[in-house]
């Protein structure tokens, strides 16, 4: 059967796997200006990194640090700038089939927190999450396998203080080379992607973006290339934008990042080169 067998269906995954492919390949790591981020191993459970971003012409020069603490079924990650922002994550799974997570940010100003709880069950052919956050937005969202070949998802969001609700809804369809999806959406979205792989080291994917309400369309089309050492990304948008990024492993637990952004319609070029230092 070209569209799988019932009796073998898996668990599909979150709702945000639905495109995980194509994402993969056409969110090239884009910055401009010089990043660099340095990891330290204090222990088997524990690791800092420091993150400096400098030159940057859309995000102010900073400093950020960052802890990560794994142990067992319990994930805790933290941020802190030198503006004072305070960023972190709690992520518990007591059960293969449950887990929660709480996100938060303190800033210095009321705009900059805000905080958000979700629960995540799996099944065997299914994943579904409930989300709330401190902005009055409630998410539930369901993603069930149809076959091992095709899935659905649907998501539902109502903001309680802008009385606003939106449903979305999509297919994915899967093989051992192959992943396309169609979605849409109550406010008249529709998004299809296509991603292929070609060889075990190039891949390339495709999406096309539309809202008949306004008439726009967007078609992007993009590669992944996996060299021994390194990843080459890169994408080419309708709308006159090419992006590409390059991750080379140049030493052990050294990598170089290259970055660039070049919109031909508003002339502007942007371009960063980054260091990742440590593990």
């Amino acid at each position: 059967n070209s569209l799988g067998s019932v009796s073998e269906r898996t668990n599909p995954g979150r709702t945000d796997d639905f495109q995980r492919e194509a994402k993969e390949i056409l969110t090239p790591d884009l910055f401009d200006g010089l990043r660099v981020e340095i990891g330290q191993s204090l222990s088997q459970n524990l690791g800092l990194t420091h993150s400096f971003v400098m030159g940057s012409s859309t995000v102010p020069s900073h400093y950020q640090l960052g802890a990560n603490y794994l142990r067992d079924k319990i994930f805790v990650t933290g941020r802190f700038d030198h503006a004072g922002r305070l960023s972190g994550a709690v992520r518990v799974q007591p059960l293969k089939e449950l887990a929660s997570k709480f996100e938060f940010l303190l800033g210095r100003s009321k705009a900059e927190c805000g905080c958000l709880a979700e629960v995540e069950l799996r099944g065997r052919d299914f994943t579904g999450e409930l989300q709330a956050s401190s902005a009055g937005a409630t998410t539930a969202r369901w993603h069930q396998a149809v076959t091992d070949r095709v899935s659905v998802v649907g998501e539902g969001v109502y903001h309680r203080a802008k009385k606003v609700s939106l449903l979305q809804g999509g297919l994915r369809f899967a093989t051992p080379d192959s992943v396309t999806t169609l979605s849409g959406s109550s406010m008249g979205q529709l998004i299809t992607s296509y991603t292929h792989s070609l060889t075990d080291r190039l891949s390339l994917a495709t999406e096309l973006f539309m809202q008949p309400r306004t008439h726009d369309a967007i078609f992007s089309v993009g590669y992944q290339v996996k060299l021994r050492k390194a990843i080459v990304r890169g994408m080419v948008v309708s709308n006159g934008r090419v992006m590409a990024s390059v991750k080379d492993e140049i030493a052990p637990n050294t990598a170089l990042l290259l970055s660039g952004d070049l919109n031909y319609l508003a002339n502007e070029y942007k371009f960063g080169l980054g260091l990742i230092l440590g593990q």
